[in-house]
């Protein structure tokens, strides 16, 4: 009988702390519950968002906004350059021709300077002559 009432109680106390320790998950559980945590494999729960993940959602959001941003200044360059390219194929169609003067019946080329007389000197600039006074032997 020794045996069996050893046996016997052996039996109930290897029981009883399966028993408490029952009554304690389900107690830790529900208190996680209640928070709004449950303890699992490690990420983020489902339904649920770690702390983390909010800057990265911040940082998403301010990607897409700066890639839109680069997506229209793309869309403005390539119509400025559309532009561009018409103005280039129109002047390459124009004859081109360097502007001159006519002094005194002779023509003078953009650019080039001229004394008339000791005390004055004429520049053809743009097609147009203009003469001054030389101050201190300047031309």
């Amino acid at each position: 009988m020794l045996q069996q009432d050893a046996s016997s109680s052996k039996h109930q106390t290897s029981s009883r702390p399966a028993e408490q320790t029952h009554h304690y998950l389900q107690g830790v559980q529900s208190g996680q519950l209640q928070r709004g945590v449950v303890l699992g494999a490690p990420g983020a729960p489902q339904g649920l968002t770690s702390d983390s993940q909010a800057p990265k959602d911040d940082s998403l959001k301010e990607l897409e906004k700066r890639l839109g941003e680069l997506a229209h200044m793309l869309d403005m360059v390539k119509a400025q350059n559309a532009d561009l390219q018409s103005r280039v194929e129109y002047l390459e169609g124009c004859e081109c021709v360097r502007r001159q003067c006519v002094w005194e019946g002779r023509d003078v080329e953009d650019g080039r300077r001229w004394h008339t007389d000791l005390t004055t000197v004429c520049v053809c600039t743009s097609g147009k002559v203009t003469c001054q006074a030389n101050i201190k032997g300047k031309i």
